[in-house]
């Protein structure tokens, strides 16, 4: 039901952190020179890259600090190839103050907003999780005494009030900073409202999905029934909410804006021009060079004149396949005229074509997520066969006895359920101690826990006689400890 709303979320969340990283990125390199020159706006434009890396990382099954450590030197290694590659194509030189110009604030740029997307990503995740789990459990007073010991708070108090503060505070910084940018340069007012837009209507889109799901908590907490109609719709919004973020787009060049003289004057004096690029004069040497010169001169006209006659081919193609809409429109429910077919032609092809892309983004995603994903999903139902099979024919057995066993199952499934999502996939081969001591491997914080776990689930398994009703409460007491060690750690 809510597989779509997360998709929303990640969404979002992209542009989110895009935005803030490459406004900071963008309004410190107003500061330091007299308007962002072509490599700024590269490393500007090169966190929408940086953001999409770091939602990798985040989804990934690293603990948090090896997470950290990969996303900040895959950062460091493609932001220095970034400006090697300029450099070397655009024939500049960069001096080492230069570059540590670009390489040092861009770090903790980047730092930041690995901080930034890290929080939200994991509180979401968390509340995410509360959802998800509710399928475990039979009884809801049991799932919500489970939610206030694992989260210990009340699900109608779960409201994203944390995200509100942390985003309406990072709004109120990114415009006086950029306040101060456009005061200093008026060039800069272009990038700084588009950036500005992207982070406000992101902003405002994973405020709507953390707000859904507190109500659809509040709901379940009140004893509603949810209807995935009542997701869709409310999804439906947010679909309008991502196509309202192009606006910003449509931003016009020669907009307006009050000059403040005396603000600027201190801005250029308080920030003076500390990053310069030398362009390096490389003149010809010898007949060879200037043949080459030549020769490179006459290619790019021509890849100019190809690349223009392309786009006018797209134009007319766009153009013909609108028209081609507009006539089916008028046709739908009556046969169009031979004439009207090659418009409609046009037409159909661009959606074939379009349904193509689709399919093959779709198999890329889903390829991609495989890598991710768990080798072998195995039903509860199956599961829980599975390990029945282990207490023999324990129908036979008294009823009080029966309970227990189907008590200890239960909990032992849930436990392997999440262990299977976070840790390591489970799979029937292994016997119940040899699958736990290998998520004590990876989990070693929580070795006591699981130990006692075995321990009790062992005794349970190969004694006749009733475990203590303070056993039974010590054995699902361990798993929740340990369920809830994973989740933190992973």
């Amino acid at each position: 039901m809510f597989k779509e709303s997360r998709k929303f979320f990640l969404i979002f969340l992209y542009f989110f952190t895009s935005s803030c990283g490459g406004l900071l990125s963008y309004i410190f390199a107003s500061f330091i020179s007299t308007q962002p020159q072509e490599l700024f706006i590269l490393i500007t434009f090169f966190y929408f890259i940086s953001s999409l890396f770091i939602l990798l990382i985040l989804s990934s099954r690293l603990n948090y600090f090896l997470k950290s450590i990969i996303a900040l030197l895959g950062f460091l290694f493609l932001l220095s190839d970034l400006v090697f590659i300029y450099a070397m194509l655009k024939k500049i030189t960069l001096s080492q103050i230069n570059f540590l110009l670009l390489l040092v604030p861009n770090t903790i740029f980047f730092i930041f907003n690995f901080s930034i997307s890290a929080t939200i990503y994991y509180r979401f995740r968390k509340l995410d999780g509360v959802i998800e789990n509710e399928i475990m459990f039979e009884n809801r007073n049991k799932y919500i005494q489970w939610v206030n010991e694992e989260y210990g708070e009340r699900m109608d108090k779960m409201e994203p009030k944390w995200f509100l503060s942390i985003g309406l505070n990072l709004l109120a910084f990114f415009l006086f900073l950029s306040f101060l940018s456009i005061a200093k340069n008026d060039f800069n007012k272009i990038l700084n409202s588009i950036f500005i837009l992207i982070q406000f209507f992101s902003f405002l889109g994973i405020y709507l999905i953390l707000y859904q799901y507190s109500t659809v908590m509040k709901w379940k907490f009140l004893g509603f029934k949810i209807k995935e109609d009542t997701i869709k719709n409310w999804n439906k919004l947010l679909k309008v909410l991502i196509s309202i973020i192009l606006i910003s787009i449509f931003i016009p060049s020669n907009y307006v804006i009050f000059k403040i003289d005396f603000l600027t004057k201190f801005l250029r004096s308080l920030f003076p021009v500390v990053f310069e690029i030398n362009e390096t004069s490389q003149q010809a040497q010898n007949e060879q060079n200037v043949v080459s010169e030549d020769i490179s001169n006459n290619f790019e006209k021509v890849y100019n004149n190809i690349k223009q006659f392309l786009l006018l081919l797209f134009v007319i193609y766009l153009f013909l396949a609108f028209i081609g809409f507009i006539i089916k429109l008028i046709f739908k429910h009556k046969k169009p005229p031979f004439w009207a077919r090659f418009f409609i032609f046009f037409y159909d092809q661009l959606i074939s074509l379009i349904l193509k892309i689709k399919d093959f983004i779709l198999l890329l995603v889903d390829l991609f997520s495989n890598i991710f994903a768990k080798k072998e999903k195995i039903k509860k139902e199956e599961i829980a066969k599975h390990f029945y099979t282990m207490f023999g024919e324990y129908k036979k057995l008294p009823s009080e006895k029966q309970k227990e066993i189907e008590t200890i199952v239960k909990e032992f499934i849930r436990l392997i359920q999440v262990a299977s999502r976070f840790v390591l996939p489970y799979t029937f081969y292994y016997g119940p101690k040899e699958y736990m001591d290998k998520i004590k491997e990876k989990v070693t914080s929580a070795s006591e826990e699981i130990k006692l776990v075995v321990e009790i689930f062992n005794e349970s398994r190969y004694s006749l006689h009733l475990l203590s009703e303070e056993k039974k409460s010590n054995y699902k007491r361990q798993i929740d400890i340990i369920i809830d060690k994973i989740t933190r750690l992973f």
